[in-house]
């Protein structure tokens, strides 16, 4: 019995770490708001300047970008409870005033890592 116990212990203290380990999964709207609301550089551009303030921004699944044809990568989408699906990675396109960047985002637990979509 004891050593039952202590498997018992032992799994549910390893569950929440093999979670962790996963790739996080995002939905488009989040990555389209965190491009026009939440990056702050871009290519040397300070976007949150006046003239760079206003931004929109358009998001797509990740396959799709020149990123992941060059390498042959490709992630898995998922469906939230709600219906929602969610991406790993994420081909944008970012306007502001006189400029067009094509960025590929990745998710991460804490927002997303931003490169160039080349």
């Amino acid at each position: 019995m004891r050593s039952f116990a202590v498997l018992l212990a032992l799994c549910f203290a390893l569950v929440p770490a093999a979670q962790a380990s996963g790739l996080t999964y995002r939905t488009d709207s989040q990555a389209q708001n965190y491009l026009e609301h939440g990056l702050k550089r871009w290519a040397g551009v300070n976007l949150e300047s006046r003239k760079y303030r206003h931004r929109v921004a358009f998001c797509l699944d990740g396959a799709r970008s020149k990123y992941e044809k060059r390498r042959r990568l490709h992630f898995p989408s998922r469906r939230s409870a709600s219906g929602e699906t969610l991406y790993h990675t994420f081909t944008c396109a970012l306007a502001a005033a006189d400029r067009l960047w094509h960025v590929y985002l990745i998710a991460r637990p804490q927002g997303f890592s931003v490169l160039p979509d080349r």
